[in-house]
């Protein structure tokens, strides 16, 4: 009896070991197969601080891509006045050239009736004014402070060669930065090393963008005031250009008078010598 009860409890104990030890394996087995599916805290960290990288760079690029918009609708009307004073200054260079080739037009045709005397009295009153040495100083002061305000415009192109250069580094690195960040495993630590790396860039960018931008948007200003009162002057100093175009218009068509008489004249004087050349024979 005291054998089988023996061997009976050193069943059950095995019995037990062997089970305690079948539920210890399988709690190790689950929690093994519960780690293999969760991420490390550090991984987690990780993870994280890429996809809020990722967001900051394309808030970053949205908003530089709005300012580019301001700066683009900026420099085309900045375009747009150098363009205007440019044909102001071709303006101003046909009205001298003209008022220069009247006179001397001017001082041809009077020698011209004096030769073939044609001259009558109103061709004798606009001859005078005509032949007259053209007053070309307000006309070139004009052109002066067009080229003085059109220099300007020189040197914000300087400022637009800088950042086109700081524009073009910022693209690169943007680029190179997302690439990275898609492409790449990289521990925290070159992370932020890059994040400072593109900050360097992009405020570069940033600020020469913000300078350019000052300096166009004074150079608006400047060019709208500038430009309302050369438009005046130039409008008030068309008027004696009118009116020198308009005395050279009476001159040649009293020319054109004078001369068609002289050759009626002549040819009147040509039939008489005919008549008298006749009656002598």
């Amino acid at each position: 009896m005291s054998d089988d009860s023996g061997a009976s409890v050193s069943d059950n104990s095995s019995e037990n070991q062997s089970l305690e030890e079948s539920i210890r394996i399988k709690k190790t087995l689950s929690k093994t197969v519960t780690f293999s599916r969760k991420l490390s805290c550090s991984s987690q960290v990780y993870l994280r601080e890429i996809d809020a990288t990722e967001a900051t760079l394309l808030e970053i690029q949205c908003e530089e891509s709005k300012e580019y918009e301001h700066f683009a609708s900026l420099w085309k009307e900045c375009e747009l006045l150098e363009q205007i004073f440019q044909h102001f200054i071709q303006y101003l260079d046909c009205v001298k050239l003209e008022m220069k080739t009247t006179n001397r037009l001017s001082v041809l045709l009077n020698t011209l009736t004096l030769r073939e005397n044609c001259l009558t009295e109103n061709m004798s009153k606009n001859l005078k004014d005509l032949c007259q040495e053209p007053n070309l100083g307000v006309w070139n002061d004009l052109s002066s402070n067009i080229y003085s305000i059109m220099e300007n415009f020189d040197s914000i192109r300087e400022f637009k060669r800088k950042f086109e250069d700081d524009k073009n580094n910022y693209e690169i690195a943007l680029k190179n930065f997302k690439m990275v960040l898609e492409f790449m495993s990289i521990n925290l630590k070159d992370l932020e090393k890059l994040k400072k790396q593109f900050e360097k860039v992009l405020w570069d960018y940033q600020h020469s963008r913000c300078l350019l931008m000052k300096n166009m948007m004074q150079l608006k200003r400047d060019s709208m005031e500038f430009l309302g009162t050369v438009s005046g002057n130039i409008g008030k100093k068309n008027e004696d250009s009118m009116a020198l175009r308009s005395q050279l218009g009476y001159l040649l068509g009293d020319l054109e008078n004078a001369i068609d008489s002289n050759i009626q004249y002549s040819r009147g004087m040509f039939c008489n010598d005919d008549r008298e050349i006749n009656k002598i024979k």
